[in-house]
């Protein structure tokens, strides 16, 4: 794994120091750039007392490449992030933003290998501070890396058969997190009933391997879903199965369960959509399973989760939810979500999402609720200047603790964009307010930035 991460920094600063302009054609793209921010923040480690402020240089290379065969396709975006602090620069730190996705088809339309490679920084705990452009407080870095050969092979026009198997390694910097490793199998078969409605059943094993033994178990289940096109604006897919869990050295943990999702979306108009989700499932928060083929989506997946704050993926604001981890030593949970959302997408785009989520650890004595609003809206204010705006509220509740805790956020950035160079003026606001001494504090950041892309 070191040696991995060693050789993606050295190709990252050897792409920097060539600079070369963008190669582009129709197979073949590379796009170098560099960004460089300074930043007033009020409040570094997010504290009640004793709070520590201090001025953020920020430098940050990047490169963006995209290869395309007939056998294969590779996408690799990296950005090394250095950030050196002013004041105290014993909390000066380096660290690297990974998104690799290669799929190979060594057998065209039937026979598909695809490897992936996640390099960032996630939060260790939900419950600790979290919020926009948070960089050091509870944070740590994470790596995932995957390889999944599968087979898709058409019986007929409409019926096609699926089977595959991943490999996957989750590691954390931070203590606190648990390592693991995961073999998946996946078999099935899709069919489209009819234009409109599409089935699929598949059947998956799952060997999770920990770093804490006691943590293994071996995962199985079914899952039977269906796509529907009720009309050209209303959508509706659903799935519902049934999971076991057999623990390797606690047979007394052994469960069985059935889970399940609904998701719907309506276009109220070309521009403006409504969507809505419910969903109950495991996830195991020292393990996110990639999507092997049979695999479902659930409606969860990508939905800003309350109480998560957002990290830093080449200079993109990335909610944490995205990641799909909560806690990073928790272990499995039961995940029951509801989310509801309208989406504008016009000359400006506007999202508003709420939701309510319950996480129920299995193997530790823990739940967490949130309730709240996300809202994020992009408004272009001149042919260069486009006002980035993000805002959100939960009400969270920790138990057994009983730790009651209000969150709010606020971001607004001015984008001044010009050739091959974006400007950027922000401020970000991050406040949370507990019912337990010592637990609330008050973050302010003012910052200025500009990227260069070649």
């Amino acid at each position: 794994m070191k040696a991995l991460k060693g050789r993606i920094v050295l190709a990252v600063l050897l792409a920097g120091c060539l600079g070369y302009s963008t190669l582009a054609w129709a197979e073949f793209r590379f796009t170098p750039g560099i960004g460089i921010r300074e930043e007033y923040n009020d409040n570094v480690n997010s504290t009640a007392g004793n709070k520590q402020e201090d001025f953020i240089t920020t430098i940050n290379p990047t490169f963006n490449l995209y290869y395309s065969r007939s056998f294969m396709d590779v996408y690799l975006d990296y950005g090394f992030r250095y950030l050196l602090y002013a004041r105290d620069t014993e909390d000066d730190q380096m660290y690297n933003n990974v998104n690799l996705q290669w799929t190979i088809r060594p057998f065209k339309d039937y026979v598909f290998i695809k490897v992936s490679d996640f390099f960032s920084r996630v939060p260790i705990d939900q419950r600790g501070p979290v919020g926009y452009e948070n960089n050091q407080a509870n944070l740590t870095n994470e790596n995932v890396f995957s390889v999944n050969p599968y087979l898709e092979y058409p019986l007929s026009g409409t019926l096609k058969v699926k089977a595959g198997y991943a490999y996957q390694n989750t590691w954390y910097e931070s203590n606190e997190g648990n390592d693991s490793e995961d073999h998946t199998f996946t078999a099935g078969i899709s069919k489209e009933l009819t234009s409109r409605v599409n089935a699929s059943l598949f059947y998956s094993y799952i060997l999770h391997r920990p770093k804490i033994s006691l943590d293994t178990y071996d995962r199985q289940g079914a899952t039977l879903g269906l796509d529907c096109k009720l009309s050209e604006k209303f959508m509706l897919d659903g799935t519902v199965g049934w999971v076991d869990f057999a623990y390797d050295q606690q047979d007394y943990r052994d469960f069985s369960s059935i889970p399940w999702s609904v998701n719907a979306s309506y276009l109220l108009s070309p521009a403006l959509k409504l969507q809505a989700g419910y969903s109950i499932d495991y996830i195991d928060s020292s393990s996110q399973t990639p999507a092997t083929a049979g695999s479902f989506t659930s409606p969860a997946q990508g939905i800003i989760y309350p109480g998560e704050g957002y990290v830093v993926v080449d200079g993109q604001q990335i909610p944490t939810s995205a990641l799909l981890l909560d806690s990073i030593g928790g272990g499995l949970y039961r995940n029951e979500i509801f989310t509801v959302g309208l989406t504008y997408s016009g000359k400006i785009t506007v999202s508003v999402t709420g939701f309510r989520d319950t996480s129920t650890y299995e193997n530790i004595n823990r739940e967490d609720k949130s309730t709240g609003v996300n809202l994020n809206a992009s408004i272009p204010l001149t042919s260069q200047i486009t006002t980035q705006l993000g805002g959100y509220y939960s009400y969270n509740e920790y138990r057994p603790d009983n730790e009651k805790v209000n969150r709010y956020g606020a971001r607004l950035a001015l984008d001044y964009a010009y050739s091959i160079t974006t400007l950027t003026l922000g401020y970000a606001y991050n406040r949370e307010d507990s019912n337990f001494a010592g637990q609330s504090y008050t973050n302010n950041i003012v910052w200025i930035g500009a990227r260069f892309v070649f």
